[in-house]
């Protein structure tokens, strides 16, 4: 019982679902529908992106839409951590940009530790990221905090194209990779993404 916690759809055809399906989905958190739904025997669960500046802007509706809606901070960089305290009952987790994957340092790091919500890693940004960068500050450090068991990390695979979709299994093996146990990566790929969903499915375990 996998969780694939963003996909980046534009919609969800039968034929996606079937592909998630035959590796071994069972959730889908996408960010192209607003209810949650269910298709070829796979939930699917609403999801949305927000920026700083529109949780500032617009704090009521994202309060009132969490109540149907997984909410993500998008972090590009440390100001977009500015008045965290605030934010933290309105958001289910933090998503680190490839911005974010680069430079993010210590500062950054350890406001995420205070917000205490798990952070997200895309497999997408992640594997493009590398293929440029031989150092990524802000991935080296996220990693080390969750190996120390300082936040809690789930993967996704930010998936648009079929082609696209990853094996839970290979999504774990990046993470073991970058030195994240055996453990610890199974947890993020599975216990912490069902984590996330129990509010939407009771039967989530």
């Amino acid at each position: 019982m996998f969780v694939d916690i963003q996909s980046r759809f534009r919609s969800l055809s039968k034929e996606v679902v079937s592909i998630y399906r035959t590796m071994n989905y069972s959730y889908i958190v996408s960010t192209s529908i607003e209810e949650s739904t269910t298709i070829n025997g796979i939930k699917i669960i609403p999801r949305v992106n927000v920026t700083r500046r529109e949780l500032i802007e617009r704090f009521n509706e994202f309060k009132i839409m969490r109540k149907n809606r997984l909410i993500a901070l998008v972090v590009r960089d440390v100001d977009d951590l500015k008045g965290y305290v605030k934010f933290k009952n309105v958001l289910d987790l933090v998503y680190l940009s490839r911005d974010a994957l680069l430079r993010l340092g210590k500062k950054g790091r350890e406001k995420l530790i205070r917000l205490n919500l798990p952070v997200e890693l895309c497999f997408k940004d992640v594997i493009n990221s590398l293929s440029i960068n031989k150092f990524l500050r802000g991935l080296e450090g996220v990693i080390k905090d969750y190996v120390e068991s300082k936040v809690d990390i789930v993967i996704s695979s930010g998936a648009d194209e079929s082609y696209e979709i990853i094996h839970p299994l290979i999504m774990e093996s990046l993470l073991n990779n970058l030195g994240v146990p055996e453990g610890l990566s199974r947890k993020s790929i599975k216990d912490l993404p069902l984590r996330l969903l129990s509010r939407f499915n009771r039967g989530c375990k």
